[in-house]
């Protein structure tokens, strides 16, 4: 029970309304326009909604809630921690005014540097790394699997050497190599983006079948029990 309200009851508005919304969404196919951008109304305003609750109680909780402790405690670093952390975040406010918008760049800076950071971080240790010591690691139980897997790792590497292209002279044999295993390393990548493609695609079916599923058991539950009298007196019930 969340507010007085039994959870029985909120699962029931929330399948109404995820019904309409799913309803009004696929009227676009009917050419009705207004309801389809009401949908996109309601998902903008949640979306701004759930970013701004999201703001504020990050601002409670890891601001305003440490900036008390670190007071009661006389922690001067956590305090110049988080006085660095709002003036940050002040100055990227400056960007909406054009007069302000070059103090908002040293933000916008620093949330870029950290952001190619984390992403070549993760990259390097999630993917690189755990590739190359899967393939090192690969056991020879299976000669063709070990084949095929070093092959794929190597010359989706070697496919993206752009520079074979321009050799002339002696060297010309062997940039004529290095473009057949570029072209076999487009062809794993064919492969993998193919994969791709079909994952993404049959968790969108996914989601159409549930959505399907939802305005099936909305329709059983609440429009049929209303028409089988009609339908009755009309002699199709």
């Amino acid at each position: 029970m969340i507010f007085g309200v039994p959870e029985a009851m909120i699962n029931l508005i929330g399948t109404i309304v995820a019904t309409v919304l799913t309803l009004c969404v696929f009227s676009y196919l009917l050419g009705i326009r207004v309801l389809y951008r009401l949908a996109l109304h309601v998902l903008i305003g949640a979306g701004v909604a759930y970013a701004v609750v999201v703001a504020l109680s990050t601002l409670y909780t890891r601001v305003w809630l440490r900036w008390t402790d670190a007071s009661a405690h006389g922690d001067v670093w956590m305090m110049g921690y988080l006085v660095s952390g709002v003036v940050l975040g002040v100055l990227l406010w400056l960007k909406l005014w054009r007069r302000t918008s070059g103090w908002g760049n040293i933000s916008t800076g620093y949330l870029v540097g950290v952001g190619l950071g984390v992403a070549a971080g993760g990259a390097l240790r999630g993917t690189l790394v755990a590739q190359s010591i899967a393939t090192a690691t690969f056991t020879g139980t299976d000669p063709l699997a070990f084949f095929i897997g070093l092959l794929g790792t190597l010359t989706v590497l070697i496919s993206f050497t752009f520079t074979a292209t321009w050799r002339r002279g002696p060297l010309k044999a062997v940039a004529r190599f290095v473009q057949g295993l570029s072209a076999v390393g487009r062809f794993f990548l064919y492969i993998a983006l193919g994969a791709t493609f079909a994952g993404v695609y049959v968790a969108s079916v996914s989601v159409l079948i549930g959505q399907a599923q939802l305005v099936g058991r909305f329709l059983d539950q609440f429009v049929l029990p209303m028409l089988r009298p009609l339908l009755s007196q009309i002699g199709l019930g």
